[in-house]
């Protein structure tokens, strides 16, 4: 193992990278130390890809006949900004939402139809990326 290479050394069974780039490849390897503390090959050896900034896990809960949750996880990486969201659903019975929370609750939806939900975000100048990610959900009879 090259002496420049990171390196941590733990008796726990995992460990934590923190301060990875967004969308870049990673290779782990897991060593095991001998009882007298030499270090033998790598028992485990992984790659892993680090997700991309932006949101993920958008969810859409129905609560009743007439209103829906959406909920989602925003990773902006490294870069630590104020990030307001727009929210746009089809059909088009509210005008868009705008927002600087991670969860919204809509409500005065039409029972038994099916909205679909484009979350948005912006760039550092306030125009709107699109497109975004999109869920759909039906309300209740």
């Amino acid at each position: 193992m090259p002496s420049d290479w990171p390196s941590a050394a733990t008796r726990n069974n995992y460990f934590i990278a923190i301060n990875l780039q967004p969308f870049s490849l990673y290779d782990f390897k897991v060593y095991r130390e001998s009882a007298n503390g030499i270090i033998i090959a790598p028992v485990l050896s992984l790659t892993v890809r680090t997700k991309r900034e932006g949101i993920h896990q958008l969810e859409a809960v129905v609560c009743s006949q007439t209103e829906i949750v959406l909920s989602w996880i925003f990773d902006q990486g490294s870069k630590k900004r104020k990030v307001f969201f727009t929210v746009i659903m089809t059909p088009e019975t509210h005008a868009p939402i705008q927002t600087d929370n991670t969860m919204i609750d809509i409500h005065k939806l039409q029972p038994s139809t099916t909205y679909t939900f484009e979350v948005c975000t912006h760039d550092t100048n306030g125009k709107m990326k699109r497109p975004g990610v999109k869920r759909s959900a039906t309300t209740y009879d």
